[in-house]
């Protein structure tokens, strides 16, 4: 699983890149998920799951096409529920060391690529990410 953070300030497009880039990474047969930072906590608006939560239980809510799970926890339990799909990508995060694709001009560690507009582009990094002429991702032999 690779995991990159799309960052920038509130306002730079991160949402708005992240909506266009998960179906052409999922038109190139990646499962992809995506974590979205919060600033400040949130509640749903089922009143008894919120108060069930505030009892200390871990939380699913349940529809009949799609589901939520409420649960303490830090990005690390997050990521790991995640660890069968091939790239999560976060929106966020900009103070983790995850690899990061920078919208604006920010000083963010791990930055590895920094978005300009030039959509193929990125979709092309991404892309060559998961394989290289070694057959090892790129972030394999950066760590060399």
């Amino acid at each position: 699983m690779i995991i990159l953070s799309i960052v920038g300030k509130s306002g730079s497009g991160k949402t708005s890149l992240i909506e266009k880039l998960v179906p052409e990474l999922m038109k190139n047969g990646l499962r992809v998920a995506v974590i979205k930072h919060v600033h400040r906590d949130f509640d749903f608006e089922e009143k008894d799951s919120t108060r069930i939560f505030k009892t200390g239980a871990d939380v699913a809510l349940v529809s009949d096409k799609k589901f939520a799970i409420i649960r303490k926890g830090e990005l690390k339990e997050v990521i790991n529920f995640f660890k069968d799909y091939d790239i999560v990508l976060t929106e966020g995060f900009s103070k983790e060391s995850y690899p990061k694709i920078a919208l604006d001009d920010g000083v963010y560690e791990n930055v590895v690529f920094r978005y300009n507009g030039d959509f193929v582009s990125l979709v092309n990094f991404i892309l060559s990410i998961f394989t290289s002429k070694e057959g090892k991702s790129l972030f394999e032999l950066m760590q060399k």
